[in-house]
């Protein structure tokens, strides 16, 4: 009888653990050729290396159409490198969130992208399909809002002296040529990069908290992206979000295009007459004379209260064109209006229309979205249309009332 119980043979119970783990160590060795996630056309991997002083923590985030989803964090230490390992299908936006900054990354399926971070926030990104050219347009964009916010300072610490109206009337004129230096660079970006998804991401760039392309002033490069996106990108989630965006804008355009028709240039405006601050009808007519801008706006719309303060400002500049105001705010609440008059400082003619939305002067005007701005000339014929504060300054820079 043989005897092979490995509890009472030690030495047998030593070699099968042995062969045992060479098993497993050879299993081991083949599992990368069988894991589906390594997959090189579906997986995209970002490379961090960082200085041999850094040690900080690294995390990246999906950026889904309406909300961030986490994926995983990590921590960098000197001289190493580490790495995020997406399985992936679709390209898409990704967030990377490291001390006190942080980078949109633009990812494709199939993408090897090196990232070189430093402890102060900055970071060089090489590879990937379209990453590394959306950096670079990143870049050129960060540099202006350098110049911007320094522009900024410059005005704010000259806010109390004689030189104010000198140095306002300079950091307006600057940043105006800087922004249209940034739609410039923009514009080149889409019309160089075709078949990239980063179209989204430039048509909502926002440098200074002012947008490089506005609405219907610029609807064309919204036309031409959304078209563009539609061949390559034709079910991505951020390419239809785009897609509606565009498509709430060529309605806009369609009720503008109408709207000149039946309020031609040179026709007379319709009579509007509401009660304002003392509860006295009050029509546009009572200032002819000059010029006049019909400004229809509401104190819960964030638009309007934004155009209420580029309005003023245009007012207040020295060398602003001399027209007359007459404000209808469309809220059902007069209480709420005269607050906001009061809080937004808007001396000018402000009337109440207190039917809101239900506002014959939503069809009489043709308003479908607020604001809306109309010029009169001095008998109170219509000049132009406008949807925008930006818009009425660009007409006013090139014509003369």
């Amino acid at each position: 009888m043989t005897l092979s119980h490995p509890c009472l043979f030690p030495s047998a119970r030593k070699a099968k653990i042995k062969r045992t783990l060479v098993l497993l160590l050879f299993l081991a060795g083949l599992a990368p050729a069988c894991d589906t996630n390594r997959n090189p056309e579906t997986t995209a991997v970002i490379s961090l290396s960082c200085p041999e002083d850094c040690r900080f923590k690294v995390s990246l985030s999906r950026l889904d159409t309406n909300s961030v989803v986490p994926i995983d964090s990590l921590m960098m230490k000197p001289g190493k490198t580490a790495r995020f390992r997406l399985n992936m299908q679709n390209p898409g936006f990704y967030l990377l969130n490291f001390e006190t900054s942080r980078k949109i990354l633009v990812l494709h399926p199939g993408d090897s992208i090196k990232a070189s971070l430093s402890p102060e926030g900055s970071a060089v990104f090489t590879g990937g399909a379209e990453n590394a050219e959306y950096q670079h347009f990143v870049l050129q964009l960060d540099a202006i809002k350098l110049k911007i916010d320094s522009l900024f300072l410059s005005l704010e610490s000259a806010k109390y002296t004689d030189n104010y109206g000198r140095e306002l009337k300079y950091f307006d004129s600057t940043v105006s040529g800087l922004s249209e230096k940034v739609k410039k660079i923009a514009i080149q970006y889409l019309q160089q990069h075709p078949t990239a998804l980063s179209q989204v991401l430039i048509m909502n760039a926002m440098p200074g908290n002012q947008a490089v392309f506005k609405g219907l002033a610029d609807s064309t490069w919204y036309f031409y992206s959304d078209s563009t996106l539609g061949v390559h990108f034709p079910e991505n989630p951020h390419r239809l979000m785009h897609h509606h965006r565009v498509q709430r804008l060529r309605r806009l355009s369609r009720t503008e295009a109408e709207a000149r028709t039946q309020l031609k240039t040179g026709s007379q405006a319709p009579d509007i007459k509401l009660p304002d601050f003392s509860d006295r009808l009050k029509s546009w007519h009572h200032l002819k004379g000059k010029p006049i801008l019909l400004y229809f706006w509401a104190p819960t719309d964030a638009q309007s209260r934004q155009s209420n303060l580029k309005l003023k400002q245009i007012i207040d500049r020295d060398d602003s064109p001399e027209f007359q105001v007459y404000a209808v705010a469309f809220d059902t609440f007069p209480d709420r209006w005269k607050a906001a008059v009061n809080l937004d400082k808007l001396w000018w003619t402000n009337v109440i229309d207190s039917l809101g939305n239900q506002s014959l002067l939503h069809v009489k005007y043709r308003i479908e979205r607020l604001p809306v701005l109309i010029l009169l000339d001095k008998e109170g014929r219509i000049l132009h249309r406008f949807v925008s504060v930006d818009a009425l300054e660009e007409y006013l820079k090139k014509n003369k009332l």
